[in-house]
């Protein structure tokens, strides 16, 4: 493989990678839980057991956006591992034609070696 091919490989793999990331990192909306905007009877029973059943609706509303957003990131967390397990292979496969392997970026080494 002559030299200008590895560094054309390399830029190819580095762009790869470098969209696979953003795409996996790009921020997912968040479903907006709608407050309800109606007078809350707090004199009677009924109004307080109305009150009482509107929180824990909201409650797991809120504790199953919590759940999706921990399965989430637990799935970003496995794709970086994996890609940062890749991108070791390539560095791997790369200097062993000889080829030299660029540094990342100063803004994103800390990111990519820690």
């Amino acid at each position: 493989m002559t030299e200008g091919n590895s560094g054309l490989l390399a830029i190819i793999i580095g762009a790869v990678t470098s969209v696979v990331i953003a795409w996996i990192s790009k921020p997912r909306p968040v479903p907006a839980i709608e407050e309800p905007e109606r007078e809350q009877d707090l004199t009677t029973l009924a109004g307080i057991a109305a009150v009482v059943t509107e929180q824990q609706q909201r409650i797991r509303d809120l504790e199953a956006a919590q759940l999706a957003q921990r399965e989430h990131a637990a799935v970003h967390d496995r794709t970086i591992g994996a890609l940062r397990r890749y991108v070791l292979r390539l560095q791997a496969a790369l200097r062993s034609t000889g080829t030299a392997v660029p540094e990342p970026d100063p803004d994103d080494a800390d990111l990519i070696r820690g």
